[in-house]
């Protein structure tokens, strides 16, 4: 059964799009099936994945032009990583702003497209969506897709920066919000975890646990145990487009922990029925 997961917080510069690719790109090497759909007009792991922001039939064509999906998927990186997928975002995609609000149930277009095309998206074992940090119909859409599709959010708390708490409980408070306004019975699963870690003591650090502890209860109830440490690694493999271990064992890096926490929090998801 495919699984359907979002990375997202409410508050830019969370590590969104590099939680989503290394994810995606670490999956693919355990031979799992994975697709990417950028979601986000900034195209961030669409240049990540292809190198450029022009692509010939990107998300918002699909949709604005009802293509089969298969049209727009591409496989930009077969030599690493032969099972990642890609359909690729672009700069024009808020004309799909636009093309929901003259649709008849705009929360539900996205939802209703990938339904029409089923029979290809059950072909992956995981189906990622790259999203912006904004409020938008578009991201609404995704939330309505992802909980039609029993789907789960993960939701990045960067380490020192508080406000990506109160854009994580923003966005619970909003998903809740909007599933019941659309009368949706279902809620998908939301979990939490922390990235950027750093054991060293500060006052940034202390104050982000604080908060977490004192005023963010309901996000640290979904917390996962697996931290992902902020690290150099993470950002050259980001810069090279591979995953943190591909990077590590490609340039003879006898430090692995940071590669082993992405295996750690893969297996945690796996347990939690996320993937």
């Amino acid at each position: 059964m495919t699984k359907y997961v979002a990375v997202y917080n409410n508050k830019g510069g969370s590590s969104k799009t590099t939680i989503s690719y290394q994810l995606a790109t670490s999956l693919s090497k355990k031979n799992k099936k994975v697709l990417v759909i950028d979601m986000d007009e900034q195209v961030n792991i669409t240049k990540r994945m292809t190198g450029t922001e022009e692509n010939s039939n990107p998300i918002n064509r699909l949709i604005v032009d009802d293509l089969f999906i298969e049209e727009g998927i591409i496989n930009p990186q077969k030599e690493d990583y032969p099972s990642l997928y890609l359909i690729p975002g672009s700069r024009g995609l808020n004309v799909l702003d636009k093309h929901f609000s003259k649709q008849r149930a705009e929360e539900h277009v996205l939802r209703k497209y990938l339904e029409r095309n089923k029979g290809e998206l059950d072909n992956y074992d995981y189906i990622f969506f790259d999203m912006s940090p904004t409020s938008s119909i578009i991201n609404l859409n995704v939330f309505v897709a992802i909980t039609k599709f029993k789907g789960s959010f993960l939701i990045p708390l960067y380490y020192r920066m508080t406000d990506s708490l109160s854009g994580a409980e923003r966005f619970v408070e909003t998903y809740e919000q909007d599933m019941e306004d659309l009368e949706m019975e279902n809620r998908a699963k939301i979990f939490t975890f922390v990235n950027g870690y750093r054991t060293v003591k500060t006052k940034a650090n202390n104050s982000f646990e604080s908060k977490l502890e004192d005023e963010y209860s309901n996000l640290k109830s979904m917390l996962l145990d697996t931290k992902i440490n902020d690290s150099d690694v993470v950002v050259n493999a980001m810069e090279q487009s591979l995953s943190v271990r591909d990077y590590i064992e490609k340039n003879k890096i006898r430090n692995t922990v940071v590669a082993e926490q992405f295996d750690n929090l893969i297996d945690e998801l796996i347990g939690k029925d996320v993937l």
